[in-house]
């Protein structure tokens, strides 16, 4: 009992203690703020101004408050004097990155953040490159698609514009001489803004893909930083773990990146590539790596494919050239490690169905000499990343409808993320046409647009098969809506004012590596 009583008297001296206590401490609501009006994507181009003004709310007090500010932008802090962001021309990036808007009450301590993304386009991040010669020279345009849209994001217009002599423009120096083509690529870092390799035969060089300033000449990527003897460049394919480029001669040289995350992180090797029975490549086939997980090649010394594993799951097992191993083939498809038709054309697309055990297709075009006869084949493919071996899955190989409007000049190209296939015809290959890849019987359907007699060089598809790009040998660019094509339309988006000289070769820049691997936002 007397230990009951000591402890009530406790608790009363307790009670009464904090009771005394209490006007020693001064609990005041905090005056909470709140930022609004900062939209979470804002998308400008590399140079343009950046502009953020914040809306500040306050629970208690909007004017008796001592505040301080922090603009942190991609990790550092670029401006801790004012509540609004105003930059004249940034260039603190390119790419996409996650910034802060930082506020802290001086008063209490408290600090408010608001999260955003800043995405920055390389001045020439995305658009068509046209390749082209011009006086004995290379020659490099760029054609720019600008969105306008409002304040609530909904497309207003689309502003198209040119620049021709690009690379010199940026450069201050000629590119080279006797061009060839163009290819973009990407290393395995998702954030990466795509390079741009330029084959000419007066020497390769590579360029930034945002500001197509110079980065490397490809002469200085061998072993040895030159060219072996008798190269000539005629292609190049560049996926993620290794790089291929073609001689004239049929001879392969190929590197493994060292870092796939960083460009020209390898070296090429000074001999050429070797397959069992030997190996003369007249063809490079290039597949949609991301999803078949391999690159393919034709063998003509053979008469068959060859394929390279080309993925970050497994990367020893990429670089070696496998003969596809395929054994039932149909009665009307041609074996693949013994072709007897040659390729004329060569181009992969995605299979439209998410179930299908392979995400890539190859579209061909095949001419039997024999029976001079064209065929159009199709089949899937795709590597089985942890062993490397190469699935095939042959669909259909049947005489081209339009056989009869192939000569051996026609230029071709295909979509990627749409059933459609476009090839040029006539007798100076001044007319331009598509087919459903579907359509195994209909014929060709001709857009009814006038090239004015001028010959088409090169066609280009954008990333979402819903523009394309057409070169002509007078120099003039064609950007073409295709977007109602299946149902048939067209239309002149844009045609250049400028003449480009003898056109070469046309792609559609897809710039960030996000928009190469799921297309166009």
């Amino acid at each position: 009992m007397k230990k009951i009583y000591i402890w009530i008297l406790s608790l009363s001296v307790l009670i009464l203690g904090c009771m005394d206590d209490k006007g020693n401490y001064s609990y005041s609501e905090l005056n909470k703020i709140t930022i609004d009006n900062i939209a979470w994507s804002n998308s400008i181009n590399y140079g343009d101004p950046l502009n953020i003004t914040p809306e500040l709310s306050f629970s208690l007090d909007s004017v008796n408050v001592s505040l301080s500010y922090e603009w942190i932008v991609n990790g550092v802090v670029i401006d801790s004097t004012s509540p609004e962001l105003h930059i004249e021309s940034f260039k603190e990036f390119v790419g996409n990155r996650r910034c802060y808007f930082r506020v802290e009450d001086n008063s209490t301590g408290m600090k408010y953040t608001a999260e955003f993304m800043v995405n920055v386009s390389g001045t020439y991040q995305a658009g068509w490159l046209i390749l082209s010669e011009k006086d004995n020279k290379s020659y490099l345009s760029y054609v720019k698609e600008q969105k306008k849209e409002d304040d609530d994001g909904n497309l207003i217009e689309i502003v198209y514009g040119e620049e021709t002599d690009v690379y010199k423009n940026v450069n201050g120096t000629d590119l080279g001489s006797e061009p060839i083509k163009l290819l973009e690529h990407w290393s395995s870092n998702y954030s990466s803004i795509g390079e741009i390799l330029v084959l000419q035969k007066s020497g390769s060089v590579e360029l930034d893909g945002s500001a197509l300033t110079k980065a490397v000449d490809t002469e200085l990527e061998f072993l040895g930083e030159t060219y072996p003897a008798n190269f000539v460049p005629k292609d190049a394919l560049y996926p993620e773990i290794c790089g291929y480029l073609l001689s004239e001669d049929g001879n392969v040289y190929s590197r493994r990146n060292d870092v796939p995350k960083e460009y020209h992180s390898g070296r090429f090797m000074a001999e050429p590539m070797r397959a069992s029975g030997g190996m003369r490549i007249s063809h490079f086939i290039p597949t949609l790596y991301l999803n078949s997980k391999c690159i393919l090649m034709f063998d003509e010394l053979n008469h068959r494919y060859l394929a390279c594993m080309d993925t970050d799951y497994e990367p020893k097992l990429c670089g070696e050239p496998t003969v596809i191993s395929h054994k039932d083939y149909p009665d009307d498809f041609s074996d693949l490690n013994n072709m007897t038709r040659e390729i004329v054309f060569a181009a992969s697309y995605e299979n439209p169905d998410p179930w299908a055990d392979y995400e890539n297709s190859v579209f061909s075009i095949l001419y039997d000499r024999t029976e001079n006869q064209y065929y159009m084949q199709n089949f899937g493919i795709g590597a089985v990343w942890y062993t490397g071996a190469i699935n095939i899955t042959p669909d259909y190989e049947i005489p081209f409808p339009d056989g009869d409007m192939l000569n051996g000049n026609n230029v071709f190209a295909i979509s990627r993320k749409t059933p459609y296939f476009f090839f040029s015809a006539g007798a100076n290959q001044e007319k331009l046409y598509w087919r459903d890849m579907n359509d195994k019987t209909g014929k060709a359907h001709l857009f009814d647009i006038d090239f004015e007699g001028h010959s088409i060089t090169s066609i280009a598809v954008a990333m979402n098969g819903d523009r394309i790009g057409v070169g002509l040998d007078n120099g003039i660019f064609y950007l073409i809506d295709a977007t109602d094509v299946g149902i048939w339309k067209s239309n002149v988006l844009y045609k250049t004012k400028n003449d480009m000289g003898k056109i070469k070769h046309v792609i559609f820049k897809s710039g960030a590596r996000s928009v190469f691997m799921w297309g166009e936002e």
